[in-house]
């Protein structure tokens, strides 16, 4: 059994079919750093606990987990010789790069008469089956998630009771590892928000629905609000299968209900689109915009990267990234728009960097998130939608709770101030006096570069 980032026992269907059709199963993580590109410093640092909850979880039913590191095109069809194994399992994980890899790991199994089963437990929807009328692929999330809803099967398959696991061959010990912590141990606050591991994605589900659930649809806009259901890095790593969260909260008339499942088909929607754009990735869906002339600013990238703009909503929103790993919804859509459409950088960029920084780095939502901001994805906002920071700042925090948490520099401002403290002439030592491009300025450029783009060009 190889786990990759299914990182759980229950409602696991490739390790139920390996118990189901063998006497005994060895457990492996290989750690291939180079073929995952969604593999940033936070994501790591979540893995290294997932996989020593996971290890537990596994010992406690009789068996042990094997981390190794090595490049598994050359270390699975090695280790399953060395240990005469007949079928190799595990869940497919629906990128571009990794269905590739195991593409080529199939067929050199596959000589050895060794079979390569991957199992469906990352997502909810066979893209192949979800089509329009006309037989073509959805390209707009309302269609897709009125067609693609009435196929998803919501279930709650327990963890097996007991692990019969085969024994390790000690010629391939030295492929044994662990996952190193990020030095410095830039992390050591995301332990007070999150517990990675299956217990924990439960857990936090379970808190989730008896505490939030019946005020998500009003409350999930509000980043002061602890309002989120917070199970994407545990739906990453795959410690909670999408169809547990479903099985939960499946035929409730809730309208927070209503609004996770929503939001269960956006992710959905992004792997459907990546698997039939899966060039999305580094491309613009709309090759059109390949005309844009974004700006090359080092400096400026640095100052959004590290929360220094002078905006207090996008410094509050890449100061809770850093310190987290994660951000709000809502304040990551404004840090995006703030990125391309004022600073007019890349959106390549802060998909790069949120791939780096976020522990529910998933490349097929982050990718589908920034492209929609930026105005070049599937159903995207229109390119002239240009988020005001401040506007969002006094609709989405009013109090100034949020950005008093992670600006303490500006704590001691009022609600009226806080938002924008260079419209009251109010300086704070350690903080930019006024935004390192102004809203109206950056306005103005994002508006004629997009205007510079032919009609064949425009979103």
């Amino acid at each position: 059994m190889w786990f990759r980032r299914d990182l759980r026992l229950a409602d696991q269907p490739a390790l139920q079919q390996a118990l189901l059709e063998c006497e005994s199963v060895l457990m492996v993580y290989i750690d291939d750093f180079d073929a995952d590109p969604g593999s940033g410093d936070a994501s790591r640092a979540w893995l290294r606990r997932s996989l020593d909850a996971l290890s537990g979880d596994v010992a406690a039913r009789g068996g042990r987990l094997h981390v190794l590191r090595s490049d598994a095109e050359i270390l699975l069809p090695q280790l399953v010789d060395a240990l005469g194994a007949t079928h190799v399992y595990a869940s497919r994980l629906y990128e571009p790069a990794a269905d590739a890899r195991d593409d080529r790991i199939a067929r050199r199994l596959r000589e050895q008469g060794i079979s390569f089963r991957r199992a469906r437990g990352r997502v909810l929807t066979d893209a192949s089956q979800v089509q329009t009328k006309t037989g073509g692929n959805f390209r707009v999330f309302t269609p897709f998630f009125k067609a693609a809803e009435p196929t998803w099967r919501p279930r709650s398959i327990p963890a097996p009771d007991a692990l019969p696991s085969a024994d390790f061959p000690q010629q391939m010990a030295r492929h044994q590892a662990s996952i190193d912590a990020p030095t410095p141990a830039w992390d050591a606050g995301f332990w007070d928000m999150w517990t990675p591991g299956e217990a924990g994605a439960h857990a936090q589900l379970d808190t989730f629905i008896d505490n939030h659930l019946r005020h998500y649809a009003k409350r999930r806009d509000l980043p002061a609000h602890d309002a989120t259901s917070r199970m994407s890095p545990h739906l990453h790593f795959g410690e909670i299968a999408p169809s547990a969260i479903l099985s939960r909260v499946a035929g409730s008339t809730n309208e927070g209900a209503r609004k996770l499942i929503a939001e269960l088909g956006w992710r959905e929607f992004a792997y459907y689109v990546l698997q039939h754009w899966p060039q999305t990735v580094e491309d613009n869906f709309d090759a059109r915009f390949d005309g844009m002339q974004w700006r090359n600013d080092p400096a400026a990238l640095d100052a959004w990267q590290r929360g220094m703009t002078g905006v207090p909503l996008v410094d509050a929103g890449m100061r809770q990234l850093w310190h987290t790993g994660w951000m709000h919804n809502r304040v990551r859509m404004v840090v995006a728009s703030y990125l391309t459409k004022h600073l007019g950088i890349d959106w390549r960029e802060g998909a790069k960097w949120f791939l780096y920084t976020l522990v529910d780095a998933d490349i097929a939502s982050n990718t589908m998130g920034w492209q929609w901001v930026a105005g070049s994805g599937v159903d995207a906002a229109p390119y002239y939608r240009i988020f005001n920071p401040v506007l969002q700042s006094r609709k989405f925090d009013p109090d100034g709770a949020y950005l008093r948490e992670w600006l303490p520099e500006l704590a001691h401002l009022d609600a009226k101030a806080i938002h924008a403290p260079w419209e009251q002439g109010i300086r704070v030592s350690g903080y930019p006096a006024e935004p390192i491009v102004g809203l109206a300025e950056g306005r103005a450029w994002a508006q004629q570069a997009f205007a510079a783009l032919s009609p064949k060009q425009a979103g």
